[in-house]
């Protein structure tokens, strides 16, 4: 069912399941949100996407229920600041309270002791960072970036610059992530919307790439089998893809 006749749907009967069906069609723009929030604030050690999106789908309920469409406006720039503004809560929420130890990181955790265990009896000895991140379907890049994730024992210096921008620490990101104004909150939405504009505009295998990594949350090495190329050409496509996205001043 089309969102438009399925916005009329809740409007007249405030349906739950069709409220959950709206919510379904707008997983894909949660999950961008969440993509943006990554690149663009400092997010707590041990917090990932699906941590992220798990919260955003909050903001996207309270969204559907309290938008009203008679008023005028897009739904995706109102539901914008709700799901960002979910997301940002649970990331304050985490560094008051506990850092960011999660569930998703204390069961991650786990699945990399048990994995390595298993290579020590396999093997006989310590397993290689390579071996580690092959048994897990994973890159070393992409290994190296997990456990820098879930390790709270290396916590990243709030001095330390973040991304292309020479002049933005840790410490400014966090203090621009508890005031925001409605300025910089409409920016981020236009920015939004851009983002999504340029990934449909990217080569047909860069935007698969991108969609099926990004959103998809698939592994390079899986990529590569799905689109029969070699894992090495995902992530010079992968490259190309955000450097495309770079270049519009997009990421």
């Amino acid at each position: 069912m089309q969102k438009e006749m399925l916005w009329e749907e809740y409007e007249i009967t405030r349906s739950v399941d069709v409220r959950n069906e709206l919510i379904e069609q707008y997983m894909r723009f949660v999950k961008f949100i969440a993509i943006q929030v990554n690149s663009q604030v400092q997010v707590p050690d041990g917090i990932e996407q699906d941590d992220l999106v798990q919260f955003g789908v909050f903001g996207l309920i309270k969204a559907i229920e309290e938008f009203n469409r008679e008023k005028g406006g897009r739904f995706e720039t109102y539901a914008a600041i709700r799901i960002r503004g979910t997301m940002q809560d649970y990331m304050r929420k985490q560094r008051k309270e506990n850092g960011g130890m999660t569930r998703t990181v204390v069961n991650k955790t786990k699945e990399i002791e048990l994995i390595v265990k298993k290579l020590e009896i396999e093997f006989k000895r310590s397993p290689k960072p390579f071996e580690v991140a092959e048994e897990m379907g994973l890159t070393v890049e992409e290994y190296h970036r997990k456990i820098n994730s879930l390790h709270r024992g290396n916590p990243i210096s709030l001095d330390k610059q973040i991304g292309s921008d020479e002049n933005l620490t840790a410490m400014e990101m966090i203090s621009n992530d508890k005031v925001q104004t409605p300025e910089a909150e409409y920016i981020e939405q236009e920015q939004l919307k851009l983002l999504d504009e340029a990934i449909k505009e990217l080569p047909s295998n860069e935007r698969m790439v991108i969609e099926l990594r990004h959103v998809q949350e698939y592994t390079l090495n899986k990529i590569g089998k799905m689109l029969n190329l070699s894992e090495p050409r995902i992530s010079q496509l992968r490259k190309q893809a955000l450097k495309r996205l770079e270049a519009k001043n997009i990421l």
